[in-house]
């Protein structure tokens, strides 16, 4: 056993000395090359340079010296940890700095916490802090840690403020709950959730630092460790009540408003410069400035593909040259949509070219409230940070391309979700663990709220074994009208078979339904989109898709037709032209068209296998006739028919294949919605339907199946719901319905 002192021996005095040079109110301060004891290798204790304290070493790997910058540091391997002093301020501001290296293995990473206090990483080397077990309010880190780091975190306790910074770099401002945990590990959360990585130095304040201060400690801690210290930005001789920033799409009808209360009584002259497209369009000049007065400027812009930059500058007594105040550029006056659901609602293309007019606002599903920048959207991906989905940028770029509009998409798409995880904390709507508090919080944050008319919603694969998606709609859409009071249009993609089913045909006909509940609602098919590959789609599936709803989006904006413009083909009806032949009646289908035949799974498919009657998969028409806005379907003689449905739970006949069609479509490729077990009415010229039987003909009522179930009327009071048939030996005589 010995101390570890590092290259000197440091006496008690000058440790004192060294202590002294600190601000006030620092309470552990430990340095991994001062009062470390070595036992077999590893460190048993570390000893703070003020009040006293030790902390403890726990049993476990790791523990062992390492350097930061060639000064020591400890390095901890996910096991062993320190148990420190309950000594961590409580119910008090407090500022506490790590100088830490991530040795690239991404675990909870804890390197200072307690029992419901922590400050890990939530992400791969992204710092994030908790307080009081609250994962719904998190701090969280912009950016991940990068090589050897200087992390400073500061926290407010009366207003909750919290801030963390790498290397000077402020990288999140976030608002947490009070802190009531005093315990210390270093190194573990509970004790556990180790770190992968490596420590030399940890000080906790209990106060905030002041700005002198911090500039103190922190030289002193990046020279220490020769890492650089980026430099802190000019103290503002304005503070902006509202002022455009970079890639913002704003409000056209708004405009441009800067407006500031100027805070410095140094400045000789503020100016405020408006261009467009690089050409100045509006100027304004406030000369001699005094401390609490207001500067103002608004200028109206339009609604085209125009940038626009906001400068403001001063100029101070004595000096020259002006200062920059606040430089925002490519702002757009442009369109706000949201996008939202599982993984079809954010796959990305990555050959989609990048708009300049198509934008975003802070990361899909962040948990940072500190991740508010606008941004250019990107399908690069599949979700997370600016990528808001193939088919969302593919919208984006068509309304810049072909109605000249710049656009703001927020998307909330999560892949591989069900609806009830895209529904509000009953507690708090503004949860960032939540979906749906992350989406809301960047719509609120964007200004979107009110601006929204428009939301997607691509989602259902993962309720396969959903018998209540209705209500969950039903419910979701109710939050979507309170927190988007001007909402006026909710399209829903009704899924197609593949992915997390079977069991997901009663669920497309719940979706199909939608439209006739709720009069903002349109529902568009993903039937009969090209590139599925049983699951997702390639760039031309979702490149078809992002063209039928842009298609959707402009007659409905333009007002092109009375009422709500919906493209995809809805049956109306089904009913008997004989025993065995039924017409299916379509709305919005004057060219409809089955696709082609083709070879999917190695065999040929055929328009007959996409119907089926009778809720029987494999009970299929002979032939598929289309006539108009009609489908003539002809089935065996022998099989009296209730019920139709078009598209098949999940797969062909063999159980295994997921079915591609063919596809009923519009000649312009529009699928149309898919419908299940719909009821066979009784055709006006049909006279099978009425129960003129005489009485010594054999009577029988049958279920779907063909099973015998009862000889007359009196029978089906005992008989479970669903469709009966009469049938006599001249055929079917009546169809019954069962409530």
């Amino acid at each position: 056993m010995r101390w570890y002192l590092g290259a000197c021996i440091l006496c008690a005095g000058a440790l004192l000395g060294t202590a002294q040079t600190m601000p006030s109110g620092l309470r552990l301060w430990l340095r991994a090359d001062t009062l470390t004891t070595i036992s077999n290798g590893s460190v048993s204790k570390w000893g703070s340079l003020v009040g006293g304290h030790v902390a403890e070493a726990q049993p476990g790997a790791g523990l062992t010296l390492d350097t930061i910058g060639r000064r020591a540091a400890i390095q901890f391997v996910n096991s062993a940890y320190f148990t420190a002093p309950s000594i961590f301020p409580v119910q008090r501001d407090y500022t506490m700095y790590i100088v830490f290296k991530w040795n690239g293995v991404h675990a909870a990473n804890n390197m200072v916490s307690g029992d419901n206090r922590a400050f890990f990483t939530s992400a791969p080397g992204v710092p994030t802090v908790l307080h009081g077990g609250d994962f719904a309010r998190l701090g969280v880190s912009s950016q991940a840690v990068s090589g050897p780091t200087v992390i400073r975190l500061k926290h407010q306790d009366s207003s909750g403020k919290t801030s963390i910074a790498l290397n000077n770099v402020k990288t999140s401002d976030d608002v947490l709950p009070r802190n009531i945990d005093s315990v210390i590990y270093i190194g573990a959360y509970q004790k556990g959730n180790g770190l992968n990585g490596s420590i030399a130095e940890v000080l906790i304040f209990e106060r905030q630092l002041t700005a002198s201060e911090q500039l103190r400690v922190e030289t002193y801690l990046h020279d220490r460790y020769t890492i650089a210290r980026a430099t802190d930005p000019p103290t503002p001789a304005i503070e902006f009540l509202e002022a455009p920033r970079s890639l913002e799409v704003v409000d056209p009808d708004k405009g441009l408003t800067i407006r500031g209360v100027v805070i410095s009584d140094s400045l000789t002259n503020v100016a405020i410069d408006v261009l467009r497209n690089g050409t100045a369009i509006s100027s304004r000049s406030f000369p001699n400035p005094k401390r609490g007065d207001t500067i103002g400027h608004f200028v109206p812009v339009q609604r085209e593909l125009d940038a626009y930059t906001v400068n403001v500058t001063s100029r101070k007594l004595g000096k020259a040259q002006t200062d920059t105040m606040l430089k925002s550029t490519d702002i757009a006056a442009g369109t706000v949509f949201t996008v939202t659901g599982q993984s079809n609602s954010i796959f990305g293309d990555g050959s989609l070219p990048i708009s300049t007019w198509a934008r975003t606002f802070g990361g899909n599903f962040s948990q940072s409230s500190g991740d508010t920048n606008f941004s250019r959207s990107t399908a690069t991906g599949n979700g997370g940070g600016n990528n808001v989905g193939a088919w969302a940028l593919g919208l984006q770029n068509a309304m810049a391309d072909q109605m000249r509009i710049p656009s703001l998409c927020i998307s909330g798409g999560v892949g591989g979700t069900r609806i009830e995880q895209h529904l509000p904390d009953v507690n708090n709507r503004l949860n960032l663990a939540t979906i749906y508090g992350s989406w809301l919080y960047r719509i609120i944050k964007s200004g979107s709220r009110e601006r929204i008319r428009w939301l997607f919603w691509y989602q259902g694969e993962s309720n396969h074994d959903d018998d209540n998606y209705s209500t969950h709609f039903d419910n979701l859409r109710t939050a979507w009208k309170k927190d988007l009071p001007n909402l006026r249009y909710i399209v829903v993609i009704q899924i197609r078979p593949g992915c997390a089913g079977p069991r997901h045909a009663v669920l497309r006909d719940e979706q199909r339904k939608l439209e006739s509940y709720y009069p903002d609602v349109i529902v568009h098919a993903a039937s009969g989109l090209p590139g599925h590959d049983g699951c997702h789609y390639s760039g031309i599936g979702y490149a078809t898709l992002a063209q039928q709803l842009f298609d959707i989006y402009r007659r409905n904006e333009l007002s092109m037709q009375p009422g709500v413009y919906r493209s995809a083909p809805a049956v109306v009806s089904a009913s008997n032209r004989s025993a065995s032949t039924i017409a299916v009646k379509f709305s919005r289908a004057d060219e409809l068209m089955m696709t082609s035949d083709a070879i999917i799974g190695g065999q040929m498919r055929f328009a007959r296998e996409a119907w089926f009657a009778n809720n029987q998969p494999k009970l299929h028409p002979l032939s598929v006739v289309v006539s108009g806005s009609e489908v003539v379907l002809e089935f065996p003689r022998d099989a009296p028919i209730a019920a139709v449905s078009y598209v098949p739970d999940y797969s062909y006949d063999d159980g295994s294949t997921v079915f591609q069609g063919p596809w009923l479509t519009t000649r312009s490729g529009v699928g149309a919605l898919s419908f299940h077990n719909l009821s066979v009415v009784t055709s006006a010229t049909d006279d099978t339907q009425s129960d003129d039987s005489s009485p010594d003909e054999i009577r029988h009522i049958v279920d779907l199946t063909g099973r015998i179930v009862g000889s007359s009327d009196l029978d089906l009071d005992r008989l479970p719901s669903g469709a009966y048939l009469l049938v006599t030996t001249r055929g079917i005589r009546k169809i019954y319905h069962v409530q």
